[in-house]
Order: C-alpha cells, then sequence, then structure tokens
C-alpha cells in the first residue's frame, strides 16, 4: 500500500504523509548499500519526503550512499 499524499500549502507539490528523517542512518547499523535499498525501498513504497539536512553527523554518509544513484 502507498503511503498517501498530501498537498505542501498552496504551492501545487503534493508530498508524502510520511516523511523519513536521516539524522540515524550512519554506520555502524548501515554500510551505505544498506542505506541505498533503504531510501529506494521508501520512494518505491510512496515515501517521497526526506529529511536531510547538513547539521546531521550522517549527512555525508547518506550524500555518499545517494552518489551511488548516479
Amino acid at each position: 500500500m502507498p503511503v498517501p499524499r498530501r498537498p505542501f500549502g498552496g504551492s501545487g507539490v503534493d508530498l508524502s504523509a510520511l516523511a523519513f528523517g536521516t539524522m540515524r542512518l550512519a554506520p555502524p547499523k548501515f554500510d551505505a548499500a544498506g542505506a541505498l535499498a533503504l531510501l529506494l525501498h521508501l520512494a518505491d513504497h510512496g515515501v517521497t519526503t526526506f529529511h536531510v539536512s547538513h547539521e546531521y553527523d550522517s549527512y555525508p554518509f547518506v550524500c555518499e550512499a545517494l552518489a551511488a544513484l548516479t
């Protein structure tokens, strides 16, 4: 069952009703391949809202995992 979407104010953009925060998406709990697999699994199931911040210690790791898409 896909995650429902909701309008983001009057922007015309719909976002998933569920957001995934990446604050703790980091080693030793995940390796880059596992992190990427999780992010892709969430996206495949309708999560379109990801909270990623350069203020998180996990930020460089999440960027590394996503770089594998290119």
